[in-house]
């Protein structure tokens, strides 16, 4: 597959490049796969036609799809158990819950913030051709709670996400760990949208809402900065970022009078 010249994060009418890669770059020793809220509004039908794999190549979505359906990992496309929870039961047979309702698997304070309503978390599996990582997997939330503040967080990534009591789990513990938290406000707003990742999850985009501004952030975390939802950590502003050193949060105001409570990022190639 040829290499993705550029990956650009948009919030319409704005794109922000984050990566860019030359043709003919040596073969990644892993693949890594994004699922956030973009990846079920892309619908892929049928097998593996000629079709369907040009589609992948400029569009990661289709190819995340793919892999899907065709991975030996449930856990990775994010389901646990046995080949019948990926769907391949008899057909005509109605679809039966499994006595006992719902399993909480786990769960992890996250103070004053919640995510807003109809809103969902990015999740980042390091590589898609083995089995999922503690150390490395991880999902980010975006907390709906306003306020420039060094203590609550606005922005939270959690791994060790395959944890449990009953059953063990496969990473150790009973629930997820804080990878990294940071407050990461401008303008003293709440993320009442969905983040996205980037194809490498080493950055993260979304939109800060006040009450009469909106402004796009785009985040590069470090691990270990913000040890949980209440003790954050304040981004380093673009400007006096270091890279593989320090964070790095570039931002852009989109709108000095207006709100955004619907229009989440979305990750785009150019064409």
């Amino acid at each position: 597959m040829k290499s993705l010249h550029r990956l650009l994060l948009c919030v319409f009418p704005l794109c922000l490049g984050l990566t860019g890669q030359a043709q003919d770059q040596p073969r990644q020793e892993h693949v890594g796969r994004v699922l956030d809220w973009s990846y079920h509004h892309v619908i892929l039908s049928g097998g593996l036609p000629g079709a369907d794999l040009d589609r992948a190549r400029v569009e990661p979505r289709v190819l995340f799809h793919l892999a899907e359906r065709n991975s030996p990992f449930p856990a990775v496309a994010g389901r646990r158990g046995t080949g019948r929870d990926r769907g391949d039961r008899r057909p005509g047979l109605p679809f039966r819950p499994q006595k006992g309702g719902l399993k909480i698997d786990w769960s992890v304070p996250l103070g004053a913030g919640n995510v807003a309503p109809n809103m969902f978390p990015a999740k980042y599996s390091f590589d898609i051709n083995a089995t999922p990582s503690c150390p490395n997997d991880f999902v980010v939330f975006g907390l709906n709670v306003a306020g420039v503040s060094a203590g609550q967080a606005k922005l939270v990534g959690l791994r060790n996400l395959y944890s449990g009591t009953a059953p063990a789990g496969l990473c150790a513990g009973a629930a997820a760990t804080f990878y990294w938290a940071y407050n990461g406000s401008t303008a003293g707003g709440s993320v009442l949208t969905s983040p996205v990742l980037s194809l490498d999850g080493t950055k993260v985009a979304y939109v800060e809402s006040a009450a009469g501004s909106t402004v796009f952030h785009v985040l590069t975390w470090l691990s270990g900065q913000g040890t949980s939802a209440t003790a954050s950590a304040a981004p380093t502003l673009n400007g006096s970022c270091v890279a593989g050193t320090t964070s790095c949060l570039k931002s852009v105001t989109l709108s000095a009078t207006a709100t955004d409570t619907l229009s989440s990022p979305w990750v785009a190639l150019p064409d």
